[in-house]
């Protein structure tokens, strides 16, 4: 199977999910090679093609829709598994766009028509590990994403940036200053409104 496949199918990722994931993607892009080894005299002479797990096996390579529901698995788990590669990478700091790219992912899941089970799991895993106020505000703060319509006044979002200030600067003065400049970004007034400032918005990477 290793000489027609080109290599294994299953190769050991940084988690169990990624494993799972890359195990899925390999039997998919080898899906044409393992119908050849099952067509093959190697294996009709195989004491394996005669078993009932032979038999299943071989009967799954040449069914049709359990090939469809290997590519919708795979394209579930992409979502996943690219927001996971991103936040994991040490090229770009990823804390402005951990929530931007949760968001695309759930956006994705619609359009793939998940299963709701599966965004409940993911739901939960992003409430457990990966949520947290910092990513709320860096999305707010990102001018990148701060002018599109409905984020400036976003309840959760505005309440996520003053909870990290106010950890910040507890400082009644220093919120009130905050609050201020705050709605100077949020109105793109003064400095933020200038051209060179809107032209930035969308290549700055925050923090330069």
């Amino acid at each position: 199977m290793r000489q027609v496949c080109g290599g294994d199918i299953v190769r050991p990722g940084a988690t169990r999910f990624a494993t799972n994931y890359i195990a899925l993607e390999s039997l998919l892009k080898k899906r044409a090679d393992l119908k050849k080894v099952f067509i093959s005299n190697e294996w009709s002479s195989h004491k394996l093609s005669r078993t009932v797990v032979g038999h299943e096996v071989e009967r799954l390579m040449f069914d049709h829709q359990y090939w469809e529901k290997v590519e919708k698995l795979v394209s579930i788990y992409e979502a996943l598994y690219t927001v996971l590669r991103i936040v994991d990478s040490e090229v770009v700091p990823t804390m402005p766009f951990v929530y931007e790219l949760i968001q695309l992912m759930k956006t994705n899941l619609d359009r793939l028509k998940a299963k709701e089970w599966v965004k409940l799991i993911i739901a939960d895993r992003w409430d457990r590990t990966l949520k947290h106020p910092l990513h709320a505000a860096a999305y707010y703060l990102n001018p990148k994403f701060q002018y599109r319509p409905g984020v400036g006044c976003n309840p959760e979002l505005l309440q996520a940036v003053h909870e990290v200030f106010s950890k910040l600067d507890p400082n009644s003065d220093g919120l009130c200053n905050f609050g201020n400049e705050l709605i100077l970004f949020r109105d793109a007034k003064k400095g933020f409104g200038d051209r060179a400032a809107i032209a930035s918005r969308s290549k700055m990477v925050p923090g330069d």
